[in-house]
């Protein structure tokens, strides 16, 4: 089958999750004999040559509107990007199915050439607020990467449209490791692994170790990039408040192949999102590194965490019930252990790469190939 991938974002402007996730996705769909194409905006491009992905780099983004000058530069730009996106598309007609990850600045006439003949494969909310004023853009195939997703999008959704829950996945290779017995030195040393960002919870985390700070030696590292250098100053005067310097490392951004040695030094993984987060990839890779994982009970974390089986759930934004969970685990090693050797099962059986891989091909190669002409 000829697959073209539709995404924003891909390779070497790659910022987040989903990105990595449809290259992984494109990659393995390639060693099951199929041929796929990435279309991408400019400056991700370039051959995957590795795994024999053609990247297509010609798309055109949209330009933040931060000004009255921006403003005019985009009255003029958009029919502009219009124009590109929308010819890059067909120079790449004759595929047998369209996927597309996200297209959210990619121009509202790009969308409504794709939305008949696609599968959209949503990771978040990006297409909710284009189909309000949009109607014509409404995708004939949806698929979400958790129920809260799909949930979230309610009513958005035509009666009649085919859709289907599609969790994402973690290569086991990269992350597994043979059986850990955790101490409680072990435990007490947390780890968050992510973007970092005034949604993600981090000011609670950091107050929640604070509290468990009176418990025991408990440390933190927080590895991940910022989303501005005002949000990073905000948590380093919140570090200093608390009285946390020396039990606090701020770290950067962990390449894909150094990410299993971080998980390995740390005990205890902590996920507090306080908004609805569509899934959670490091609570998996955590889970699959064998790691006791602190999740917030909210939207797709709820949906991989079974508390008080394969890790512990908290309500968001709560200081205390997440210091409470931490000292739990440290407390207890033997069940936090049993927990995570619960929690590796599920991740490497419910959450693996194959198995999202093996639902996707069957959704997208279930659905009659003359659909995308």
């Amino acid at each position: 089958m000829k697959i073209l991938f539709v995404s924003n974002r891909y390779g070497k402007s790659a910022v987040g999750g989903y990105e990595m996730n449809c290259a992984d996705i494109a990659r393995a769909l390639v060693a099951r004999g199929h041929e796929v194409t990435v279309l991408t905006a400019r400056g991700g491009g370039g051959e995957d040559r590795d795994a024999g992905v053609r990247v297509v780099a010609s798309l055109l983004r949209e330009t933040p509107h931060e000004s009255a000058l921006a403003t005019l530069r985009a009255m003029v730009w958009n029919p502009v990007r219009e124009l590109v996106n929308r010819r890059a598309l067909a120079q790449l007609d004759g595929h047998d199915h369209i996927v597309v990850w996200n297209a959210v600045d990619l121009g509202g006439g790009f969308i409504r050439d794709l939305a008949p003949r696609s599968i959209f494969y949503l990771l978040d909310g990006w297409l909710r607020a284009r189909l309000d004023r949009d109607p014509p853009a409404r995708p004939a195939r949806l698929a979400f990467c958790s129920e809260s997703l799909k949930a979230e999008y309610g009513t958005k959704i035509e009666p009649g449209t085919a859709s289907a829950v599609i969790p994402l996945g973690v290569d086991p290779d990269q992350f597994a490791v043979a059986t850990r017995q955790l101490d409680q030195p072990a435990l007490q040393q947390i780890l968050y692994c992510g973007r970092v960002s005034p949604e993600k919870g981090v000011a609670t985390l950091l107050r929640a170790l604070s509290i468990a700070r009176r418990e025991g030696p408990f440390r933190l590292t927080i590895a991940g990039s910022f989303s501005g250098p005002a949000y990073r100053a905000t948590l380093e005067s919140l570090v200093r408040e608390l009285g946390l310097v020396a039990d606090v490392r701020f770290a950067p951004a962990v390449p894909r192949l150094e990410l299993k040695a971080v998980y390995a030094s740390h005990g205890c993984l902590a996920f507090p999102s306080e908004w609805c987060e569509p899934f959670g990839l490091s609570v998996v890779e955590g889970m699959l590194s064998g790691l006791a994982v602190v999740a917030t009970d909210r939207c797709g974390p709820s949906e991989i965490v079974e508390d008080g089986v394969s890790g512990r759930l908290v309500p968001p934004g709560d200081p205390r019930a997440l210091a409470a969970a931490l000292v739990a685990n440290a407390s207890d090693p033997t069940a936090a252990t049993t927990m995570a050797q619960r929690g590796a099962r599920v991740a490497g059986d419910t959450f693996s790469l194959q198995t999202q891989v093996n639902r996707l091909e069957a959704f997208v190669v279930g659905w009659p190939a003359d659909a995308v002409r």
